[in-house]
């Protein structure tokens, strides 16, 4: 490649010489080694632009994919302990590009930014009248939900819950249950680091999360 462009540039530096036989490197080797000498400087002052309009763009750098990290404050909480360099421009792109929002279309789109462009969000609905079907529970809670044969007293929803938005996400890592495993722990124990801790971290104070997974 760098001698590819080293030619180049010799070709286009021989063009720009006056003419006459004085001016002919081909017939004298001291006068175009001389123009190679120069050349090569425009080569390398060629290099370093490429690499610096490389490294100005979080997109593409490599050499000065650090600074970027510093300029984003990053690594933080949500950084997992060993990252691609993909995934570290992922990470300081969506430090770069975001901007905040309480979209269903924000939260998904903070996904597709760290990489995980099939993720669905969606909210806990509590039970209202004309919108619910047949079957539906009466409440909204995901683990005591109000049935036929509840005690008398339960109650029918939790108002607090319709501050409460899912994340349906990939499996980044999980968890199986082993010998020495203790009573009462999951046979299979899910989890995508990254992305729950990015998404507890941007939600609003008032909200609350929860994550469902998928492979």
């Amino acid at each position: 490649m760098a001698g590819t462009k080293l030619d180049k540039y010799f070709r286009l530096y021989k063009n720009l010489l006056p003419r006459g036989r004085l001016w002919r490197p081909d017939e004298q080797p001291v006068f175009t080694q001389f123009i190679k000498n120069v050349v090569a400087e425009f080569c390398r002052v060629d290099d370093r632009i490429e690499d610096m309009l490389e490294n100005i763009d979080p997109r593409t750098a490599e050499v000065a994919i650090d600074l970027w990290q510093k300029t984003t404050a990053l690594p933080d909480e949500c950084t997992p302990s060993e990252q691609t360099l993909d995934e570290i421009r992922q990470q300081v792109i969506q430090k770069l590009t975001n901007v905040g929002g309480l979209s269903k279309n924000f939260y998904e789109f903070i996904g597709g930014q760290l990489g995980f462009d099939d993720v669905t969000v969606s909210n806990w609905r509590n039970f209202t009248a004309g919108r619910a079907v047949a079957g539906d529970p009466l409440t909204n809670y995901w683990d005591i939900p109000f049935v036929a044969g509840s005690e008398c007293g339960n109650q029918l929803y939790s108002v607090g819950w319709s501050s409460y938005f899912n994340v349906d996400m990939p499996i980044a890592e999980s968890l199986l249950f082993v010998a020495g495993s203790e009573a009462g722990d999951p046979l299979r124990e899910f989890s995508n680091p990254i992305l729950e801790c990015t998404y507890k971290k941007i939600k609003p104070a008032y909200a609350g999360v929860t994550f469902t997974f998928f492979e």
